[in-house]
């Protein structure tokens, strides 16, 4: 196998606490966070490792083995794998699948996540008998994401989830086509019927496939269970109308648990509103997240729940449509709630609401000046102009009070310019870790190499020492349609591994690298004598990666005028000699 796979699993097998995750899959996979936004539990950006099934040279036993003996991974990603009949030339085959599952199933009681990911591969080869234990294992967490899944799947799960109650979480998500056809319906009804029996369980979501008014029923009869778990439910794609809503909130209404609610809201803008306000109107609802598809809320609308928002004042995570008439007064209603003492939003989601740069401008405003928003999602936002994003990135992210830590700027038409003026802002910033830049899949590449060299040129200005220590320091991630250029990324993955020393290590990367220009230790050779020891202690400590520039340290010792006889001037080290033997010299002359 190669060093790079060797290396990975070696981690592995020696219990590496750092990698809590292993992913497998095809060439350019790699695993999603689990962590929902309404969980406690805070998000870490924990390492992973990513083994592809391309390699030949993998031992897939020896894989099965590490997993099976593993004590500190917590999650297995599988993602963009078909199953190869045995017998052909693939190195990864069905028995190394089964195998990988087994070694699941036996693993130790840290494992206990499961994702699924983009596979096309029969459930009953997944779980067969010999891997039962999977779906066994105590407090088991279940993600189904972009499979190829049909109604026989289904009776295949539904089978081993009918024998225990150990389920914690199931998400089901975008399975494929037939999702909505009779036969599945049924698989499905019957899987959430024995779910209910599963009182461990915290999260449910189901995205993507038909639910029968007999699964809300079921859904609403966990709810409202006195020892009901459930702190997150998602039902988005279900074909679920008001008369399924009613019974959701019914079961809400004596509710203690439920933290994260997302739903199709497809009723009409003053239908929707309503049943958003008559929710948030219920005693003791602890309902912290609140996502709502659909609703395209109108100005009365929004009147109504912007008064609604700030009565309830408990949600930290908010997501809704605006509509096409909802003009500047609906919107300024809307911002009296962003703008109130009782908003406590973390994210706000606004997705193809049909901002402009007058909208934008104004939700500019009371972001910097309330400042709570920590995540902003504005996906599908065409009408913004350059001139609108850069109003927008000065007021937010140049502001010294903002919390902002991540941006969603999909689908939004962003060129050059406007990635231009997004670079301007961060040259200071210290908030701002990601941003999300999806373009739409038929539309043309937006922003060019060029573009992204604004960016690269924030996170490393080379233009002398105090503005490479100055560069941004804090992004970690753009996720992004099209690769990013390599350089880009590479700054990128500094900023995230080195949190602590990153600008310290990237002064030395650029300035006293292993061919650094001597033009860039003068400033230090002209410094007070009390502060060069600290100078040299600060380019000398700490990490493995210091170790290629140490020849920068014997650089500042050899030029400095504390060491060397004829100054720093550069003009006479052939004649230099040590004091050593300056020492023997004057001995023998006076001996003689």
């Amino acid at each position: 196998m190669t060093d790079k796979s060797l290396r990975k699993i070696e981690r592995i097998e020696s219990n590496d606490p750092d990698v809590l995750t292993l992913a497998i899959g095809s060439e350019g996979y790699s695993p999603h966070a689990l962590l929902k936004e309404w969980e406690n539990e805070e998000y870490k950006d924990e390492e992973y490792e990513v083994l592809h099934i391309e390699d030949d040279r993998i031992d897939w036993k020896r894989v099965c083995t590490a997993i099976q003996r593993s004590k500190v991974l917590e999650e297995l990603h599988l993602g963009g794998i078909e199953i190869v009949p045995n017998g052909n030339d693939s190195n990864f085959r069905e028995n190394d699948l089964r195998a990988l599952m087994v070694a699941f199933a036996n693993s130790g009681r840290q494992l206990r996540k499961l994702a699924l990911n983009m596979l096309s591969v029969p459930f009953e080869i997944l779980f067969n008998e010999d891997c039962s234990g999977v779906l066994q294992k105590s407090g088991f967490c279940l993600n189904i994401m972009d499979c190829d899944v049909v109604s026989e799947d289904i009776d295949v799960l539904t089978d081993h989830i009918s024998r225990g109650d150990n389920l914690v979480r199931f998400e089901f998500v975008e399975n494929g086509e037939g999702l909505f056809q009779g036969p599945f319906l049924l698989a499905l009804g019957l899987l959430i019927r024995h779910l209910s029996n599963h009182h461990q369980l915290e999260v449910l979501s189901i995205i993507g496939a038909g639910l029968h008014h007999t699964s809300i029923t079921d859904i609403a009869s966990m709810l409202s269970r006195p020892d009901t778990k459930l702190v997150g439910l998602e039902l988005e794609g279900n074909g679920i109308g008001v008369n399924e809503f009613n019974t959701i909130m019914e079961s809400l209404s004596t509710n203690k648990t439920l933290r994260g609610l997302s739903y199709d809201n497809f009723n009409g803008a003053a239908i929707g509103a309503q049943l958003i306000d008559r929710l948030l109107s219920l005693k003791d609802l602890p309902l912290k997240l609140l996502s709502t598809n659909g609703v395209r809320i109108a100005d009365p609308e929004a009147a109504m729940l912007s008064k609604r928002f700030n009565s309830y004042g408990k949600l930290t995570y908010l997501q809704l449509d605006l509509g096409t008439s909802l003009t500047m007064s609906g919107w300024n209603a809307l911002g009296e709630y962003i703008q109130s003492s009782r908003c406590i939003l973390d994210q706000l989601n606004l997705p193809h609401s049909n901002l402009d740069d007058a909208k934008l401008q104004s939700l500019s405003t009371w972001i910097s000046s309330h400042g709570t928003i920590k995540y902003l999602h504005l996906w599908g936002n065409r009408a913004i102009t350059v001139d609108g994003w850069r109003v927008f990135f000065h007021l937010v992210l140049e502001n010294p009070k903002s919390k902002m830590t991540g941006i969603d700027i999909s689908r939004c038409g962003i060129k050059d310019e406007t990635i231009n003026s997004l670079a301007s802002a961060l040259r200071r910033n210290c908030t701002l870790e990601e941003f999300q830049f999806f373009r739409g899949e038929d539309d043309e590449i937006d922003v060019t190499e060029e573009g992204w060299d604004y960016i690269t040129t924030v996170l490393c200005n080379e233009t002398s020492i105090m503005e490479t220590y100055l560069s941004n320091h804090t992004l970690i991630m753009i996720e992004t349609f099209d690769p990013l250029p390599a350089d880009l990324t590479e700054l990128l993955d500094f900023n995230r591994k080195f949190p602590r020393t990153v600008a310290r290590l990237k002064v030395l990367d650029v300035h006293f690298g292993p061919e650094f220009d001597m033009n860039a230790i003068r400033p230090f050779l002209t410094m007070d004598m009390k502060l060069l020891p600290q100078v040299i202690n600060w380019i000398g400590k700490g990490e493995e990666f210091v170790k290629q520039f140490w020849t920068v340290m014997y650089e500042l010792v050899r030029h400095s005028q504390l060491f060397v006889e004829h100054g720093a001037d550069h003009s006479a080290y052939s004649k230099m000699r040590s004091p050593m033997k300056k020492r023997k010299l004057a001995s023998s002359e006076t001996a003689s």
